[in-house]
């Protein structure tokens, strides 16, 4: 039974795998059927159709595809796809607007033709796929290939790139999303073995918009191994690339790598890498360098739940001659990735790297020699985690062990280092220097410290350093072609704490430093130069202080100063140059603290003082100078104008004493102060430029920009005549000149300045003015266009002078532009006018020759001899003053005593305006022992051909005497006046030429001239005598007048009395003549009442000293005689009102003027009958003898009787008398109105001079009287 159940049992399974075959046969069957029903659907025809029908649906391009062919039979269980010749275009115009945009190159043009731009072109492509797999939900892709791949991919900016061809893209963008929005997706699992490119594959990439030109260029590449999405433990890799070439172009350098090997290959999930290149740096900064690079090493992928990881070991990298080497893991954990790696550099050598990089990057280096080897390792532990802001641990260290250095021009030495750096896990750098060891030729020095937070933005370094420098030994190693040789010492320290943001002038003060440089002594000498210097004590210190000298900040704030001093130095360059310091101390520190907001008011970074004993210089041509006992303090900050810093500098002096002395000249002040300021404001100035120039434009269109000026200036002085007094070129060397240079001129226009000087006493001798000249007092401010004066005390000689007043013009005048303007009051209790104008004249005459030897003298005795030049020219001529074309001056004078010739002034006021080479005198006012003196006139130079002058002259209550000794020049007008004795009024207003030496040219002389005088005695002298005798005076020592009004027209060399009356004696005589300059003269004399009993008269003619007379008829009958009074006061005050206007019509004018009123005198002649010239007639026969017999018996002493006798005869009419006694009540009625006309001057005088002083003018009672 058994038997037969298994009989049973085998006949069953015999049927069942007959069954099974069946099924089997039938499948495979199906399947190969199907499999034959696609291969013959999957034709080449076919799949070109689909492709060509389906393709422009979905691509915005030109597709051509050669041949399509699949294989599902001889390649089963996979699909094999093959696709030949497929090339991908668009039309050129598609992005032919950006032909032009970016920098041209060859990769710019890359695929691109004139109709049609390529972007792919592709010989043969395979793709090999395991169906069956496929059928399973698995993708197993056996091998990719593509043979001859060109590939162009050009981006143009924003969304214009040619790959972007697919029409539907954007609503494939959008069902995906719609999708991920509703459903979670996922791949597939996917496997890849094989990759493969042949045929020289050629990738293109360019950016023109950032102008990044990149090629990939390689001979083949192979990757034989397992891709896969599904585990990346599973992965394992084999990539073999052939001759890989890529390059790239930035905007100013090119990359290009050629890689000669590389390889990756697995074995025991370690994946080994290997691969050498050449790197090809073409810069523009640096030029090009081709650098060799090699990578080794070992990449492992180790399993984790927790985290993807990747590890290296032995890693190593070559780039040159810097070898790397460094193992490391890093594990990604989601929000963030852990990071452990150590990195080496052992041993670099130093010489090596400046042989391969030198010639490129550092130049210098090359001449470089030393055995260096630097040692350099890293280590990173941590986490980055971008969310929380965190980074991995450093820590890094450089050690430059002790090495030797060699470099052309340095001292051989030594350079040892020791660095570490640092960082936490927030970033932050630290480095710590051990130690920093230098030692060069005489210098060593040694630096430690550390620098915190280095990365970040203000780092803080707290240092140490000690230094020591044998200037001998450093010197050992400088040229002996220089010439120069230093010795001594220097020894210096410097420790403490500073941050970045302090490295500047604005906020160094916050830093916290102390150190020092310091030595016992120095001694500098050059051969060459034949200099010698010996430093004393030097020293130059750091150090954290309290504030002293800044006044914008409390006293006693912590700020940061640089401190120097100097106990001595005396130095010698060449023969002559000497200089001697003692007792110098500097000290500079920030000033206020600096606003860290907003720009408001002024910054202060920095301000100082600098201080010293003794300075003392000699240098060429006799120049000596020196300092005693100076303090300066300087601050230099910027003022704010908007969003502008406009730099400023301010320093004021302080000293004890300074004195010169330069060549002939010495001068010498006692505390002497002064201060000044300077903000630049050349924004400002080149805004108004701006501005001017377009206007400029606007009036000068066709004008270009930078010859706008000078068109204007041409224009302004297109016609205009060039005046007369600044043709003469000797007299405008006579102009003050105070033209700054081009380089000097550039800071006036851009820097205002501000300033005040103020001296205690002060002396100036000088044989150009040969005085002892002290000046006190002095107080002022100056800018940039005006001098400020409060006061100023000259006392040269006898004299003293005070002012005060403004000059201003200043700037125009230092550029050379226009002319100087001032504004003075005058002051003096003694002006000595014969000693200064006697020093002006010694000092023009001076030469440097005329003194020797007086640099050794002390100033007393220098003093001395000036002094005797200044004796011996008192009687020389006085020098011509020429005045100043570019000043235009309002002078002011008010002075208690003045002495000029004999005259002495013991009350002075006058007024003076100066412009044009022309000086104006008005409201002169005087009281002087020879009178009181009222005089205003004009001083004009011109020219030296051009030298003219004019003055209305009154004199009230003077001897004659006084009156030639006050202007000898009348002597030659009137020789007479001086017989006459007693007080007159005299007036004259005259215009005339002078010479070089200042004197009158007589023939040039047009004017009038008054004399009147009461009780008036001509005294015994020649003159007298002949003319007692002539005229048979009774009292023949003496002649007393009682009154006397002479007045006379002055021209033509001479003279012209006009005719008066005068009573002499026992006779009343009218006179009339001319005087010539040259002291000959002729004069009519009309004796109308005498002893003599008939009329007569005489003609004198000849000079004093040789004079001849001629008797004959009386030419004026009686007292009547003709009067031009009206004609000499028109004169006089035409000529008045010409010096007041004289800067409005002229001086040629007012000369002209005052010629031409002569025409009006000699018509009066005409008309009265006036004949000054006329003969003499003969006298009666009788007559003559019995003035002959007179004449004779006056000659012969007689008794008393006869002179009774004499004194009685009278033959002239009572008629006569009584018209002579109604002529003297009209004279005397004509004197009393002369004499209240002369008084109300007088009060007019008066009067101004209380005006000058600020009194209050008082009238007498008579006019106060009529005023009410």
């Amino acid at each position: 039974m058994d038997m037969d159940r298994g009989k049973e049992n085998k006949s069953l399974k015999s049927k069942w795998f007959r069954w099974l075959k069946i099924t089997v046969a039938t499948v495979v069957g199906i399947w190969a059927a199907l499999l034959v029903v696609l291969q013959l659907l999957l034709n080449s025809s076919f799949l070109t159709k689909m492709a060509e029908k389906y393709i422009p649906e979905y691509v915005d391009a030109d597709v051509h595809i050669g041949k399509i062919s699949a294989s599902m039979l001889k390649s089963f269980p996979n699909l094999q796809l093959d696709v030949e010749d497929v090339v991908v275009t668009y039309p050129h115009d598609r992005y032919a607007r950006y032909d032009s945009v970016g920098i041209d190159g060859i990769l710019r043009h890359a695929g691109r033709a004139e109709s049609a731009d390529t972007l792919a072109a592709i010989r043969k492509t395979t793709l090999s796929v395991n169906y069956l797999k496929a059928l399973f939900g698995r993708i197993h892709i056996r091998e990719v290939s593509m043979d001859k791949p060109h590939f162009f991919a050009h981006y143009y900016g924003g969304e214009d790139a040619n790959w972007n061809v697919l029409k539907v893209q954007a609503v494939v963008d959008e069902e995906a999303e719609a999708e991920s929005d509703t459903t979670a997706t996922s791949l597939p699992p996917i496997v890849v073995n094989k990759i493969n490119m042949t045929g020289r594959p050629k990738i293109v990439y360019t950016d023109c918009a950032d102008t990044i030109y990149a090629a990939v260029f390689l001979k083949q590449l192979k990757f034989d191994g397992k891709l896969t999405n599904v585990s990346t433990s599973d992965n394992r890799l084999g990539l073999k690339a052939d001759s890989l070439f890529v390059s790239g172009r930035l905007p100013a350098d090119t990359l290009a790598v050629a890689m000669d090997h590389f390889h990756i290959h697995e074995k025991d999930k370690v994946m080994s890498v290997d691969a050498t290149a050449k790197t090809f740096l073409g810069m523009s900064e640096y030029g090009r360098v081709m650098l060799p690079l090699s990578v080794k090493g070992d990449i492992s992928f180790p399993k984790s739940d927790e985290a993807a990881k990747v590890s290296w070991r032995d890693f190593e990298v070559s780039l040159a001659t810097v070898n790397v080497k460094g193992t490391g893991d890093v594990a990604y954990y989601g929000d963030s990735t852990y990071v452990r790696a150590e990195a080496s550099i052992n041993d670099c050598r130093v010489s090596e790297l400046i042989d391969y990089f030198g010639k490129n990057f550092f130049p210098e280096a090359e001449q470089l020699k030393t055995d260096a080897k630097v040692t350099f390792t890293a280590l990173c532990d941590g986490y980055w985690n971008p969310a929380r802001n965190t980074l991995p641990e450093l820590i890094a260290e450089l050690v430059l062990p002790k090495a030797a250095v060699d470099y052309p021009g340095i001292p051989s030495g030594t350079v040892a280092a020791d660095i570490n750096a640092a960082t936490d896990n927030v970033g932050k750098l630290d480095v710590n220097i051990d130690n920093v060891c230098l030692n060069f030729g005489g210098l060593d020095l040694d630096v430690s410290g550390t620098v915190s937070d280095l990365a970040g933005d203000d780092p803080l370094m707290d240092i140490e350093g000690i230094a020591y420098a044998s200037l001998d030994e450093m010197m050992a190693f400088v040229p002996d072609s220089l010439g120069y040789s230093v010795s001594g010492d220097l020894d210096g320290v410097l420790t403490g704490k500073i941050r970045m943001s302090q490295l500047n002038m604005y906020n160094f003060y916050k830093a916290r430093l102390d150190g020092y440089v310091r030595s016992r002594n120095i001694v500098v000498k050059s051969q060459s130069d034949t200099l010698d210097a010996w430093i004393g004590g030097p020293e130059i210190a750091i150090s954290t202080i309290k504030n002293k000298v800044d006044s914008s900040i409390p006293k006693g704030t912590e700020v940061l100063a640089l401190t120097a001093k100097v106990d001595s130095l005396f130095a010698t360059y060449g023969k002559d140059i000497k200089v001697n310091v003692t007792g110098v101390n500097a000290e500079a520190q920030n000033a206020a603290r600096i606003n860290s907001g907003e720009l408001e008011g002024d910054k202060h970074p920095l301000v100082g003082t600098v201080s010293m004993k003794k300075l003392l210089f000699n240098g060429t041509d006799s120049l000596f100078a020196g300092i005693l006992g100076s303090t300066n303090t300087f601050n230099f900050s910027h003022k704010v104008r908007g969003d502008k810093l406009e730099p400023r500098l301010s320093v004021s002096s302080s000293n004890s004493r300074i004195f010169a002395r330069e060549g002939v000249n010495r001068y010498g002040f006692k505390d002497a102060k002064f201060s000044a300021s300077a903000v630049m404001t050349a924004y400002e100035s080149n805004q108004r430029r701006h501005h001017f120039l377009d206007s400029l434009q606007r009036i000068y269109p066709g004008t270009p920009r930078d010859s706008l000026f000078v068109k204007m200036i041409r224009a302004r002085m297109a016609g205009r005549p060039v005046p007369d007094f600044i043709k003469e070129a000797d007299f405008r060397k006579k102009d003050i000149d105070i033209t700054l240079n081009e380089t000097m001129a550039k800071y006036l226009k851009e820097w205002n300045l501000a300033g005040s000087l103020n001296i205690s006493k002060g002396m100036v001798i000088t044989p150009y003015f040969p005085l002892k000249n002290v000046i006190e007092d002095v107080r002022g401010t100056v800018t940039n266009d005006a001098v400020h004066l409060d006061n100023f005390t000259f006392r040269p000689g006898a004299s003293d002078i005070s002012a005060n007043g403004v000059l201003s013009g200043l700037r125009r005048a230092l550029l050379g532009r226009g002319p100087l303007k001032l504004d003075l009051k005058l002051t003096s209790q003694k002006i000595d006018a014969n000693e200064l104008l006697t020093a002006y004249t010694a000092g023009t005459k001076f030469t440097p020759e005329s003194i020797v030897n007086v640099s050794s003298e002390d100033d007393a005795t220098y003093l001395a001899k000036v002094s005797q030049a200044h004796e011996t020219v008192q009687d020389s001529a006085y020098a011509l003053v020429v005045v100043p074309a570019n000043l235009i001056a309002n002078i002011s004078l008010q002075a208690n005593e003045v002495n000029y010739s004999d005259l002495n002034v013991t009350w002075l006021a006058a007024d003076m305006t100066m412009k044009e080479r022309c000086i104006q005198l008005t409201n002169t006012l005087a009281t002087s022992n020879m009178g009181d003196i009222f005089f205003e006139g004009f001083y004009s130079t011109k020219s030296k051909q051009d030298i003219k002058a004019g003055f209305d002259l009154n004199l009230s209550d003077i001897t004659a005497d006084k009156v030639v000794q006050l202007f000898p020049a009348v002597d030659s007008i009137m020789p007479m006046l001086t017989s006459f004795k007693g007080m007159l009024d005299c007036e004259m207003a005259a215009t005339t030429d002078l010479d070089t030496n200042m004197n009158f040219v007589t023939k040039s002389m047009n004017g009038i001239m008054k004399i009147s005088g009461r009780d008036v005695v001509l005294e015994e002298s020649p003159e007298f005598r002949k003319l007692a005798k002539l005229l048979m005076f009774k009292n023949k020592k003496m002649g007393k007048v009682a009154d006397m009004s002479v007045s006379g027209l002055i021209s033509d060399n001479k003279l012209e009395v006009f005719p008066f009356v005068l009573k002499i004696d026992r006779y009343t005589l009218a006179m009339s003549g001319l005087q010539n300059f040259d002291q000959t003269f002729k004069y009519h004399v009309s004796v109308l009442k005498s002893p003599i009993p008939f009329r007569f008269g005489i003609n004198i003619f000849g000079n004093f000293d040789n004079w001849k007379y001629r008797i004959g008829k009386a030419q004026y009958k009686n007292t009547k005689v003709p009067v031009f009074t009206a004609q000499i006061d028109t004169l006089q005050m035409n000529l008045v009102s010409s010096i007041h206007n004289i800067f409005t019509k002229g001086v040629d004018l007012a000369v002209k003027q005052n010629v031409q009123m002569r025409s009006s005198i000699d018509s009066q002649k005409v008309a009265m009958g006036f004949n000054p010239d006329a003969k003499l007639d003969s006298l009666d026969g009788g007559h003559r003898k019995m003035l002959d017999s007179l004449q004779t018996a006056y000659d012969t002493p007689v008794d008393s009787a006869l002179n009774a006798r004499m004194d009685s005869l009278s033959l002239i009419p009572v008629v006569q008398e009584e018209e002579e006694e109604s002529q003297k009540q009209q004279f005397v009625q004509d004197n009393a109105v002369r004499e209240d006309r002369k008084a109300a001057r007088r009060r007019k005088r008066e009067q101004k001079r209380q005006a000058k002083n600020g009194e209050a003018a008082v009238l007498p009672a008579e006019d106060n009287e009529n005023g009410q």
